[in-house]
């Protein structure tokens, strides 16, 4: 998914535009009181801006990781064996485990 260079910036911009509003206002007088609108408000910032970063670092993580897999001539090898039908390379297959305390109660077979 492409990103305009709004959205790239949007984060820093909402967090520079708190940072600016607080600044302001501590200036203008030696003590600070915010009412419960303006505190949920404030929440309702930090909140969209702390979604907004969690979306930007799994983007950036995803990024890290295919590149380095891309880089990685093993682990091509190994993806491109897996598709053939002649090759003894294969995935493990899923196992499915007990689930703990759900064992027969009246002794018969597991």
């Amino acid at each position: 998914m492409k990103t305009s260079p709004d959205q790239q910036f949007s984060l820093y911009d909402r967090l520079a535009h708190l940072h600016n509003q607080f600044r302001r206002a501590g200036r203008n007088c030696d003590s600070l009181v915010l009412d419960a609108g303006d505190i949920a408000q404030l929440l309702v910032q930090l909140s969209d801006a702390a979604h907004e970063a969690e979306r930007l670092y799994s983007k950036l993580s995803a990024r890290f990781w295919n590149e380095r897999a891309a880089a990685d001539p093993l682990a091509e090898a190994v993806l491109a064996q897996i598709g053939r039908c002649d090759t003894n390379i294969v995935l493990f297959p899923v196992v499915c485990r007990p689930i703990p305390g759900d064992a027969p109660q009246n002794g018969g077979a597991a």
